[in-house]
């Protein structure tokens, strides 16, 4: 395959520097979210780190088509057009039709492996990057594994959740609607075939073009205008499905459509349900943290809050800032800023079928430190000062999900899903303890 020379942009993880990286995802039916850790036995998730499904068996089989008609017609869904085609997670490779996510044995056959000693356990609804498998020539493929099932499980027996491939490959890269992706690839051309990208980015002598259907199912081409430089031109197909999404074939993607609406109607109402049933009097432990509600000097907010109740409070976002947020998507290096020039240290967020200005979004994560002399309590009875320690989080919830001992600090976090979780980063130094900060996270589809 590939000697690998490409740029990871908007939001990428880079493993390039890394052994090897465990990101758990846990992820509930009713949201999207994640968080990265470099730990390999404790694995979080997040997407700005080094930087939101029950057919195993079966999708192994499905995942490659040999017969010339069959991977025809899988790639040409009649029901599907322009970007809805690409929504199949299909690629044909040498004539051959993938689905992603599909097994490792399938890279196998191509003559690609890992080593033994990376054949690292990966958690429960995890991905896995940094590791990637190799031939007999030290060519290897850039992918990343996952885990999607309920139990932990060895990265051999993983699935390819992502699977990137360029030109400089030299394999026959035909993309779904029989797009050939070759010396003559445009931006142009892909904005004909597909229609218009949820993100594009142009830097110097590339673009990049991003058609999104969730924040970890997504189709980025990288198209190099620079013609010394086209070769390097590559497609990244990324798709993080739960295990009861995977297709039992892959020529029955075009027949999903119908089901994945149902599907975001039952997510929809299973959110609705949890949201209304949740109070911080109805749970104990780590369950009152899940109600994400906190005591922010003395107003009650539920994570996500629209930004609106923020600017009650004196913050607001400069106009040259206050850019779009596409539908299901949260944004970053957005600030919102008080009077005083105190920034919030928040994520926004748009849970809805439309694009909003990040002002009209709602605030999906935030970080609040000692520092910030801010006078916060959460659910259960915790209550941020200088005198917090990892003991006292544990007494109030219980163990955590992940737990990191670094150099004068621990961080515990208890997670509900990808971009559902409440995270503690405690200071033990006491010279660092104002330092110390709760991170509350929770990007909920359909808010």
């Amino acid at each position: 395959m590939k000697k690998f020379v490409t740029c990871m942009l908007i939001l990428s993880l880079s493993a390039a520097a890394l052994g090897g990286c465990t990101i758990t995802v846990n992820t509930p039916e009713n949201s999207a979210n994640s968080e990265v850790s470099t730990e390999s036995s404790a694995p979080e998730s997040s997407e700005e780190s080094t930087e939101s499904s029950a057919v195993e068996s079966s999708a192994a089989e499905s995942s490659v088509e040999s017969s010339a008609e069959e991977s025809q017609q899988s790639l040409t869904p009649p029901e599907a057009t322009g970007k809805e085609l690409l929504f199949t997670w299909q690629i044909k490779l040498d004539g051959k039709t993938y689905t992603i996510p599909f097994d490792y044995s399938e890279v196998e056959a191509l003559g690609y492996s890992i080593k033994a000693e990376e054949d690292t356990e990966v958690g429960a609804n995890t991905y896995y990057f940094g590791v990637y498998p190799k031939n007999a020539d030290g060519d290897y493929l850039s992918v990343e594994f996952w885990n999607p099932s309920s139990s932990p499980k060895k990265v051999s027996e993983c699935k390819i959740g992502e699977f990137e491939v360029g030109l400089d490959d030299g394999m026959v890269i035909e993309m779904p609607g029989g797009f050939k992706f070759d010396e003559n690839i445009t931006p142009e051309a892909v904005k004909e075939m597909y229609g218009e990208p949820d993100d594009t980015y142009s830097g110097d002598g590339y673009v990049t073009l991003s058609y999104k259907q969730d924040i970890y199912q997504k189709v980025e081409f990288f198209v190099y205008t620079d013609s010394k430089m086209l070769k390097y031109s590559n497609v990244k197909i990324q798709n993080f499905a739960q295990e009861s999404d995977i297709p039992e074939t892959s020529v029955q993607a075009s027949e999903s459509e119908e089901s994945s609406k149902a599907e975001e109607s039952s997510k929809a109402e299973e959110s609705s349900k949890a949201e209304s049933s949740s109070a911080p009097a109805s749970g104990t432990g780590r369950d009152q943290l899940f109600t994400y509600e906190m005591k922010y000097n003395g107003n009650t907010f539920k994570i996500p809050v629209d930004f609106s109740e923020f600017k009650k409070l004196g913050y607001s976002i400069k106009a040259a800032e206050d850019k779009e947020v596409g539908k299901n998507t949260y944004t970053i290096g957005v600030t919102a800023r008080n009077a005083e020039g105190k920034s919030l240290n928040a994520q926004f967020w748009n849970g809805t079928s439309t694009p909003k200005k990040a002002s009209e979004c709602q605030v999906g994560s935030i970080e609040i430190a000692v520092e910030d002399g801010v006078d916060l309590e959460l659910a259960g009875g915790f209550k941020l000062s200088e005198s917090v320690t990892p003991e006292y989080v544990k007494s109030l919830y219980g163990e955590p999900d992940d737990t990191i001992e670094g150099n004068g600090y621990v961080t515990l976090t208890y997670k509900q899903g990808i971009y559902n979780y409440v995270k503690f980063f405690v200071y033990t130094d006491s010279k660092m303890k104002k330092y110390t900060n709760v991170q509350i996270e929770n990007f909920v589809t359909g808010s």
